[in-house]
Parts: structure tokens; C-alpha cells; sequence
């Protein structure tokens, strides 16, 4: 799928590919200390145009797409992306969000996490998509939950904000058909020594 054509659209949202027009509402949106709080420190605080097109040219550089912005009629809202893992983990996506403050609790993020994830499983074949959510965003692992995504480990202390270290929630969804494989298989041994 080229990037131009990936326009994955759903009752209350689009994601569509991010393009330099996006650079001066994503900095309006991203450039929040609410937000940036809830997100790994990869996120720059404060955000500003550089930034915006720094992200814009790394996701349009990028085929097939990973990122998309998270639009409505008046534009983008938040971006939503799956970062590829490499070696032998290359099976699997982190999945990484955020939609600026004014449209918190309208349920586009729940929808937007359905959409993306259908995408990686059905297009760029990924096995397992997960996610990583510091303990205080409850919100976040809410929307992941609500799209079947399951908490498979809680990271103790594993995360630091602000010189605060947090619990980290791992939340992972599995491909549908391996599932159904995953049925007829015998059990993992459980492993001896740890």
C-alpha cells in the first residue's frame, strides 16, 4: 500500500498520511504539558515547528506508512503510528498515540486504536502489537482494552517521568489467526530457573 493511498477512515475519525500542512495545528496540539506527561520523553517538550516537521518528514519518509495523523473536517487531532521491533522481534509493533486535550473523552483515540490495528495485522503482517502505558494514564489502557488488548506484564518501577519512576503497563492484542492456531497447540513448557 503506498503511502498516498493509506487512508484508513472509520465512524468518527481518518487516519491519513501526515503531510507539512499538518506542522502549525500539531504544534498547537502537542505543545501541552498534559500531554507530554502521559508519553515516552521522545515526545519534545516544549514541541515546536521544527519538531512537527522533524515528525512529518520521518513518518512521509517511511513506506508502508506507520504513522498517520489522526484527522477530523478541521484537521489533524493527534497522530497514531507502530513502530516496527527489529532481530527477532520483528513480528511484533509498539503502538504509540497521543490527540490533543480538546478532544479527550470523545472515544477518537478507541476508535483510531481499532483502525491502526487492523492495519498491522492485515497489512504489515504483524504477529503481535503492544503497547507501553505509565501507570497514571489509565485513559490510555482503557482505550487498548476496549480494542482487546490484554495487560500481559506490569513493569515495576519500570518507567521514569519527571524524576518520578512509575509502574509501566504492557498491553498486547495478537494476531486473530494465530489465536485460532494457538488453540492447537500443545502448552509452552514452563520455564525452570526463573
Amino acid at each position: 500500500m503506498h503511502p498516498s493511498t493509506s487512508i484508513l477512515k472509520g465512524q468518527k475519525i481518518v487516519l491519513r498520511p501526515l503531510v507539512r500542512e499538518d506542522a502549525h495545528r500539531m504544534v498547537e496540539l502537542a505543545n501541552n504539558y498534559n500531554i507530554w506527561r502521559t508519553v515516552s520523553d521522545g515526545f519534545p517538550n516544549p514541541f515546536g515547528i521544527s519538531d512537527a516537521y522533524a515528525r512529518i518528514e520521518t513518518a512521509s519518509a517511511t513506506n508502508p506508512i506507520r504513522t498517520f495523523a489522526m484527522a477530523l473536517e478541521e484537521g489533524l487531532v493527534g497522530w497514531i503510528t507502530l513502530k516496527a521491533k527489529g532481530d527477532v522481534q520483528r513480528v511484533n509493533a509498539e503502538i504509540g498515540y497521543w490527540l490533543g486535550e480538546p478532544y479527550w473523552g470523545r472515544g477518537y483515540t478507541k476508535e483510531a486504536i481499532r483502525l491502526i490495528t487492523e492495519y498491522g495485522f492485515s497489512v504489515l503482517g504483524h504477529s503481535r502489537i503492544f503497547g507501553l502505558v505509565l501507570s497514571t494514564n489509565q485513559p490510555s489502557a482503557n482505550a487498548l482494552k476496549s480494542n482487546g488488548f490484554e495487560l500481559e506484564s506490569i513493569q515495576r518501577w519500570g518507567a521514569m517521568k519527571e524524576g518520578v519512576l512509575y509502574d509501566q503497563w504492557v498491553l498486547a492484542k495478537y494476531h486473530p489467526e494465530l489465536v485460532v492456531r494457538a488453540k492447537d497447540c500443545l502448552p509452552w513448557p514452563e520455564p525452570k530457573g526463573l
